[in-house]
């Protein structure tokens, strides 16, 4: 469990979902769920999603350029390559 994370049973959270519902918005701290002393779901303010997604979308785009270009880079070999054995040998090149 992250440091910057907080902690609460599943039983807890069913007895008073509002109250951590506005504990996490107010503190903007995700939320470790957990039953059985087991980790069952994390709990995000609305922040916190968006800028993960936001990354992942950024991630997504940099890849994408960069098989762009790659593709540009490389039209006369790539003429006739099939596209999965181009992904997977741009995986293992990493």
């Amino acid at each position: 469990m992250s440091d910057n994370m907080e902690k609460v049973s599943q039983q807890t959270l069913s007895k008073k979902v509002n109250e951590v519902s506005k504990h996490i918005s107010e503190k903007q701290i995700p939320t470790l769920v957990t039953m059985d002393d087991q980790p069952a779901l994390v709990i995000l303010p609305y922040e916190t999603y968006q800028q993960l997604l936001d990354a992942r979308e950024e991630s997504l785009r940099i890849v994408y350029e960069r098989i762009q270009k790659r593709v540009i880079d490389n039209s006369e070999i790539l003429k006739g390559l099939d596209s999965v054995k181009l992904v997977r040998e741009m995986r293992n090149n990493r």
